[in-house]
């Protein structure tokens, strides 16, 4: 089976400090959400909707401003329409998130590279890199 993005991602934005933001998702049930999260400063991300557990995959500190970036998965969403929260442990301005729903991405552990540290400036400045997944069908956001 392929695997399709559902929706467009349910996302909001803020530049005024704070502790968490949230957005409303509705899942029908099954599908994997994939939620990307930026913070100015944040040390600790958490991710919660009350039901839905929903794992780390990788971050990136954006060193030059010092922002947080995380991305987070929930293999299985149960169905129903969720507050998805980003939760920072501590108040901070430039807060964000996004969450999309997949269908068709079955297996654990998608997570097969992550974001460059260092990107360079000229063409082709910006690399994956060589990934090789460990099942299909494969993703890469």
């Amino acid at each position: 089976m392929a695997w399709a993005e559902l929706d467009s991602p349910a996302n909001a934005g803020a530049s005024a400090s704070g502790a968490s933001i949230s957005v409303s998702r509705t899942y029908t049930g099954g599908e994997r959400a994939v939620v990307w999260v930026t913070v100015g400063g944040a040390t600790t991300i958490t991710v919660t909707d009350g039901t839905n557990t929903y794992t780390q995959v990788g971050s990136q500190v954006v060193a030059s401003y010092g922002d947080v970036q995380a991305v987070f998965e929930c293999l299985s969403c149960a169905a129903g329409t969720f507050t998805v929260q980003a939760n920072f442990g501590t108040s901070n301005a430039f807060r964000g998130i996004a969450v999309h729903r997949f269908s068709g991405l079955t297996g654990s552990g998608s997570l097969v590279g992550a974001a460059q540290t260092a990107p360079g400036t000229g063409a082709d400045g910006l690399s994956s890199g060589n990934l090789t997944p460990a099942s299909q069908p494969a993703l890469l956001l």
